[in-house]
């Protein structure tokens, strides 16, 4: 048996993982000078729960 002490609730990635872009404005920078193209294919880190690119966002009402 597993004491309570013993489970991860949390996870763990390893170092190679790249965090998300979410800012669509950087997204379309990046597209425009075609940097993109030239970002390496690594596994992208989930996002944060605060994180999003909904157009519906508002910061200043969160």
């Amino acid at each position: 048996l597993l004491a309570l002490g013993a489970v991860r609730t949390y996870s763990v990635f390893n170092p190679y993982h790249v965090p998300p872009i979410v800012d669509k404005k950087k997204i379309a920078e990046l597209e425009a000078t075609g940097e993109i193209d030239r970002m390496p294919a690594n596994p992208v880190l989930p996002p944060m729960k605060a994180l999003t690119c909904s157009e519906f966002y508002d910061p200043t009402v969160s």
